[in-house]
């Protein structure tokens, strides 16, 4: 499955240093506790896959031709195949390029 174009260093490095800050003593006290109850979704929203990005969104017709030129794919199919509309679901889209 395609993976959000952050590259995996970077998504290692900030998943690093969210657990150091969430399990080490901070001077900045409440407001380091209230960040360490984030890290879990911080973390989970860094490492979600393409598909998973997508979720509840809708797209405009525009974009979605887009994202078919962006992947080497026929926007003319796309609107045969799931219709001609001005929005589209995100991951309706996907699913067609295959993801």
């Amino acid at each position: 499955m395609y993976k959000a174009t952050i590259p995996l260093w970077w998504i290692t490095a900030v998943r690093d240093i969210l657990y150091t800050v969430a399990h080490q003593p901070s001077p900045m006290g409440a407001q380091a506790e209230i960040l360490g109850t984030h890290i879990p979704e911080m973390i989970e929203s860094i490492t979600m896959d393409y598909n998973e990005s997508a979720e509840g969104l809708l797209i405009t017709r525009q974009r979605a031709i887009q994202e078919c030129e962006k992947h080497g794919a026929s926007a003319e199919e796309m609107l045969a195949e799931i219709g001609d509309h001005q929005q589209y679901d995100a991951q309706a889209v996907l699913a067609w390029l295959g993801y």
